[in-house]
């Protein structure tokens, strides 16, 4: 074999051969590999400090990685095995950790962490709130912070990503965006992969004021005849959420499979809380009265009633609210209305399913009570005051058995 000292003008002369064969850079140690198919490497020849065997270390690919450069690499491969350690092992140990570095880069990345939080989350959450999740986190911040490990990311990115949420879509849009944002935070520090929250300290982008609108008698009569007006799967559903107190997405989504004679049965994943199932008595003539055309009582085709903005504003036109108001509203006007009918707060937190700390300590631990009973007779007066705010006298639809 030739030992000549290698230039790289004779580097790049050098010509293929059927079979693979090493061209040395003087004694060196370093040698260019040059295969059949014509391409080139530099690699450095050494023995094994604890065999004495010879070993071969990769360099890198010519001419991609100079001459000059090749001889650095080889000298400090001699160095290496000149303290008694192995260059190869220490090239196969520096790739481990730099593969393992990946690969907690790539699973701590925020789009691994992000979705791998929506998918817990879709356990937990009721269908809407998922879907605000979803928006806040893939969305909004993996636009933002794409391509970042989410150690990396600041309180400072905290905020300039909410107050634009806040700026485009509007503040309470942005104090729900920066809730989910603190949640997935939040978990990420409960499960040890991040040290802390860079959420911590963070301010709201906007103080929300708590409502109070509650529909006068006035309104709920004029709100029942714009809906026997506008009608539709919309309008019945807008009904029952009047006669209930149960919320939007709930009772959208009601299926005839979940209706059992008089009473509506939610499991608890269709529940907010999640925590129990939910029976709740109905007025089954309004039930009836919708045509079974899919698995969705209140539907037109085979999805849940979902346009309720538009619905509102043509109800809103007959109605004329006293003031403004959605359709959450709906479910503290029944809340309220109830406690004017004398029903105890448990009984009314019993309808709406709602957990506000009324019943606490030992006793809600084991106060299994579902108040069927009590929920159905608290309903049925409801659903009397309506009639009598609506037409002055009972009515079948309304009528509870």
């Amino acid at each position: 074999m030739a030992r000549r000292q290698l230039t790289d003008l004779a580097a790049r002369a050098i010509r293929r051969k059927a079979e693979y064969f090493e061209v040395a850079d003087g004694t060196s140690g370093l040698r260019l590999a040059v295969f059949p198919s014509g391409a080139k490497s530099w690699i450095a020849r050494y023995r094994r400090p604890d065999s004495g065997k010879t070993a071969k270390l990769t360099l890198g690919k010519y001419p991609p990685m100079p001459l000059a450069e090749a001889r650095i690499r080889a000298a400090e491969a001699r160095a290496v095995v000149a303290k008694g350690a192995d260059p190869g092992e220490s090239k196969k140990r520096a790739k481990a950790e730099a593969e393992r570095a990946e690969a907690d880069r790539v699973v701590d990345s925020i789009e691994a962490q992000a979705r791998a939080h929506l998918e817990r989350q879709s356990r937990t959450l009721t269908e809407s709130t998922w879907k605000q999740a979803r928006l806040a986190l893939e969305g909004d911040a993996l636009r933002a912070w794409r391509g970042r490990m989410v150690s990396e990311i600041r309180r400072r990115d905290v905020i300039a990503l909410v107050e634009k949420i806040a700026e485009k879509r509007g503040p309470v849009a942005g104090n729900r965006a920066f809730g989910h944002v603190r949640k997935f935070f939040n978990t990420l520090v409960e499960r040890d992969v991040i040290a802390a929250s860079p959420c911590a300290g963070v301010k709201k982008p906007s103080v929300e004021q708590s409502r109070d609108r509650v529909l006068s008698p006035a309104e709920i009569k004029s709100l029942w005849h714009a809906l026997d007006t506008v009608g539709g799967p919309a309008c019945a559903a807008i009904k029952l959420l009047l006669l209930s107190g149960q919320r939007r997405s709930e009772v959208s989504h009601m299926t005839w499979s979940e209706l059992n004679g008089d009473t509506w049965v939610l499991a608890k994943e269709r529940t907010k809380n999640r925590k129990a199932a939910h029976v709740v008595p109905l007025a089954r003539e309004l039930i009836e009265q919708q045509p079974r055309i899919s698995e969705y009582v209140f539907t037109s085709g085979n999805r849940p009633v979902a346009n309720f903005a538009r619905v509102k504003q043509e109800i809103d036109a007959l109605m004329k609210p006293e003031a403004p108001w959605v359709v959450h509203d709906l479910r503290r006007t029944v809340a309220t209305n109830l406690q004017k009918l004398n029903v105890p707060i448990h009984v009314t937190e019993a309808v709406l399913n709602h957990r506000t700390g009324t019943v606490s300590g030992i006793t809600a631990v084991y106060q299994v009570h579902d108040y069927a009973n009590e929920k159905r007779a608290a309903l049925a007066a409801w659903g009397r005051e309506v009639e009598r705010i609506v037409t002055g006298k009972s009515a079948k639809v309304l009528k509870f058995r």
